[in-house]
């Protein structure tokens, strides 16, 4: 306990220890604050999932582990999984905050800049999204920060084990090791130092290879594309516009007018501090890897680098104001204003909308649950599948909990196990499994026995971003997601598979996800309900 205390009290000393404190009390509470019951993000599911079994994709094991623990604590007192991995990332957020404040600080040797920056970073709207739903970007990022912050206190030991603990979350934590490295050689850290780094990480390598070596470099492999494949037409002149757009989009939704800051900062930095301006492209220039994934150009998979576009937003906010001769009193005033109109901004583009999707998704399900006969069969997409099927039916199946039974019947067939048996209870069809569930021998009679249940998931027009959105479709930039209609797709495929007329009645209004029961009828019953499934499908 007592060696514990003093690695904390050596990180942060008194002076500063009381701002990190209330830093990391106010965005804790502020996460929680803006809790989001039912996550709009399906991962958050599955996560939940495996934190209970210790199975799903092995790059994010060390979440799993972690996760694990924190719902053995506080499943005791009613914590859901989901509800566990959403308050480990509050509690992570503020971590986050309150680490980036400290590593500011060691860096610029400038409280207000470390308060700055760590507020820029809490109110961007990524890393507010995250904090507020189960997700790996910020408990990597959090153990991302302590790893900085401990290598600017000469401790690359617990350095080290920090940014180990990143990598077991997400692999995308290798990338932070340029900006380490860089602070290294710029400290002039020595042999010793470097050794004391690099031993545990070369450790943990050597036994992760000789455990399951061949897994790691599938994992990476799997993760390289062609970034032709990411492009309608490839042209050089393509991939640009699409890098820069999707640049813009992960930075611009997340740091909106912050922007202009930090492209001021980045020039004042150049001018005043070779070795700060140095640090920042570091932690930018790794991430240039990704034109080998454009899949992965994003902010969740960027959070990193927010940590340098948050030092140089502070930078570019106090220089401004400097030029501006606005000091003393109005300073603050100042800070307060656009730090008030930057979360203003980020609320509407990154977390009003999701919390509307996240009510209207709870009262779907709520009365579609209520009205879900003992054999009902659900078609939906992934998302609202995967999270009915997590709030509801309990599955323990990792096919039918992503709705492909056709894979659950096939795995039982092969393993000798009587399956059909399960799916006489409650299940659900992903809409990219139908085709092979009604192809298959034996499930012609279970849809047609059974009553259907169509989730549509529509485009909900709200919020201010809508007007952005609908330039970007004009620019053919985004895909107008209210145009995609699957009901009558669906419904046509499945009278021709199953040889029989399906009747189509809305039971569920909804402006995200509208509900429609589907029934198969003769041909009497067809020209006697013709009247009724037009009137229901308008």
């Amino acid at each position: 306990m007592s060696q514990t205390y003093q690695v904390i009290s050596a990180a942060l000393p008194k002076e500063r220890c009381a701002t990190a404190l209330l830093l990391f009390l106010f965005s804790f509470l502020f996460f929680c604050a803006f809790r989001i019951p039912v996550p709009c993000n399906v991962d958050t599911f599955l996560y939940a999932r495996a934190i209970k079994t210790l199975e799903g994709p092995v790059v994010h094991f060390g979440y799993y582990v972690i996760g694990s623990f924190c719902q053995a604590l506080l499943g005791r007192f009613g914590y859901t999984p989901p509800e566990t991995l959403g308050l480990l990332s509050q509690f992570l957020g503020g971590v986050s905050v309150s680490s980036l404040y400290e590593f500011s600080f060691l860096t610029t040797k400038d409280h207000l800049q470390g308060l700055v920056a760590a507020l820029l970073l809490m109110f961007s709207g990524t890393f507010w999204l995250f904090s507020i739903h189960g997700e790996v970007y910020v408990p990597q990022l959090a153990f991302v920060l302590l790893s900085l912050a401990f290598i600017q206190k000469q401790m690359p030991f617990i350095s080290s084990l920090c940014l180990l603990i990143a990598i077991s979350i997400t692999p995308t934590s290798l990338l932070a090791l340029a900006p380490i490295g860089y602070l290294m050689y710029t400290n002039r850290s020595g042999t010793r130092q470097a050794t004391f780094f690099l031993a545990p990480i070369a450790t943990a390598f050597i036994a992760v290879m000789l455990w399951n070596g061949s897994k790691v470099v599938e994992v990476f492999t799997q993760a390289i594309y062609s970034p032709a494949i990411f492009l309608d037409e490839f042209s050089w002149t393509g991939l640009l516009r699409e890098v820069v757009y999707r640049i813009i989009e992960a930075y611009g939704r997340s740091f909106n007018i912050v922007l202009f800051f930090v492209m001021t900062g980045f020039a004042v930095v150049y001018k005043n501090d070779r070795r700060q301006w140095g640090l920042t492209l570091f932690f930018l220039i790794p991430f240039m890897v990704y034109l080998f994934n454009l899949g992965l150009l994003s902010g969740d998979h960027l959070i990193i680098s927010f940590v340098a576009v948050s030092l140089l937003g502070s930078h570019g906010i106090l220089k401004c104001l400097d030029w501006m001769g606005i000091k003393g009193g109005l300073r603050s005033l100042a800070i307060i204003l656009i730090l008030s109109f930057y979360v203003l901004i980020s609320f509407e583009f990154l977390i009003s909308r999701p919390t509307a999707y996240s009510k209207e998704l709870a009262r779907v399900i709520h009365a579609l649950s209520k009205r879900m006969p003992d054999n009902g069969i659900i078609l939906a997409d992934y998302c609202f599948g995967v999270t009915y099927a997590s709030m509801t039916f309990h599955e323990k199946s990792m096919d039918l909990f992503e709705g492909r039974p056709a894979a659950y019947v096939e795995k039982g067939v092969r393993e000798g196990e009587p399956v059909f048996h399960r799916l006489n209870k409650p299940f659900w069809i992903s809409f990219a499994c139908i085709p092979g569930v009604a192809s298959k021998h034996g499930f012609r009679e279970l849809l047609t026995k059974r009553p259907l249940y169509l989730v549509e998931t529509l485009d909900w027009r709200i919020g201010l971003i809508q007007v952005f959105k609908e330039h970007l479709k004009s620019l053919k930039l985004e895909n107008p997601r209210d145009k995609i209609q699957r009901l009558n797709d669906i419904t046509r495929y499945l009278q021709y598979k199953l040889g029989s007329t399906i009747m189509v009645d809305r039971i569920i209004d909804s402006p995200l996800h509208p509900v429609y029961r589907l029934r198969a009828v003769g041909d009497s019953e067809n020209r006697q309900d013709h009247s009724t499934q037009n009137s229901s499908v308008k």
